[in-house]
């Protein structure tokens, strides 16, 4: 029997933030107008053609959210191309 297998990847916004200065800067959390966000996502079971993609703006946050939860309950492998630094931390944020 085979593992369950997804491919993943994650797009999110940038956040929007008031800043003193364009060049090296740190940011306090009091100066973010708008976080930065999860605003959609494709996947892909290993050894289907189907492609599925979710987003904020077609299926709403909380259906999109849902459905990456389902998705990842239901994989036994993810597979990703920056999972370690970027996607897995954005999903578990």
């Amino acid at each position: 029997m085979s593992n369950r297998i997804l491919y993943l990847d994650v797009e999110c916004s940038a956040a929007v933030v008031y800043a003193w200065s364009l060049f090296k800067t740190t940011i306090p959390v009091q100066q973010i107008i708008t976080p930065a966000r999860i605003l959609c996502f494709s996947a892909k079971w290993h050894g289907q053609k189907k492609m599925l993609t979710y987003s904020e703006w077609g299926d709403g946050r909380q259906a999109m959210l849902q459905a990456l939860h389902d998705l990842l309950d239901e994989a036994e492998v993810i597979v990703t191309y920056n999972g370690k630094r970027f996607d897995i931390p954005w999903i578990k944020g």
